[in-house]
């Protein structure tokens, strides 16, 4: 679309430096020619983004790991894939993107005949990173310590999570810290004074946290 003869020109010479420029005076005289007399922008329109959250939710199966990740694998923002990894029921859990509730496949994966069926110690421990390290691994392997396998989400089959907190949470209820020592030094003298019973039957309250996460 070009201007008429000398409109340019002519605007130019009426409102100097406050002419608009050749590319704006086009577009707005294509406007006027449609009958459309605004001169404000239309808003641009952000294409929909399409996520198929059954492809979503096996890339985070395969590799949970950070959004920003996941969303240039799927082409989209990190907003987008965030929001859609909420629809599918996920949630960020340090650096990673888990269930929130447990299916029953990943339930029946977490206790199996052969760990029932077995009397050897088996080691049960969270899934921080100086746990899952390789030379954590090997030197477990090497020991010969057999580790429980379980989801990063699984508070209910913790001791401490389930067990141990509830009764530090009455020690320290409406009591004041100023500061990290004061709550470690109430937790060390917490810890002292309980007898060993306490922390036998939250380890042995274990079978019966996960019977009932299978029910």
């Amino acid at each position: 679309m070009t201007l008429p003869p000398n409109l340019y020109e002519t605007s130019s010479g009426i409102f100097g430096n406050y002419s608009v420029g050749i590319r704006t005076g086009q577009r707005w005289f294509q406007r006027f020619r449609s009958e459309n007399e605004s001169l404000q922008n239309e808003p641009r329109r952000r294409p929909k983004s399409v996520i198929r959250h059954d492809k979503l939710n096996a890339l985070v199966k395969r590799n949970p790991r950070t959004v920003r990740k996941i969303g240039s694998d799927l082409q989209t923002s990190p907003a987008t894939a965030s929001r859609h990894l909420k629809k599918i029921g996920k949630v960020k859990m340090m650096d990673k993107f888990v269930p929130h509730q447990l299916n029953e496949i990943q339930r029946n994966r977490r206790i199996t005949p052969r760990l029932l069926n077995r009397d050897g110690p088996i080691l049960l421990h969270d899934n921080a990173r100086s746990h899952t390290s390789q030379r954590t691994v090997h030197k477990l392997q090497r020991r010969n310590y057999e580790i429980l396998a379980h989801l990063p989400y699984s508070p209910d089959i913790s001791p401490t999570d389930y067990h141990i907190f509830k009764y530090f949470e009455l020690a320290i209820r409406n009591k004041t810290f100023l500061n990290k020592e004061e709550i470690i030094v109430v937790f060390e003298q917490f810890a002292s004074i309980k007898d060993d019973k306490l922390f036998e039957d939250g380890i042995y309250a274990l079978e019966e946290c996960s019977d009932e996460g299978h029910k």
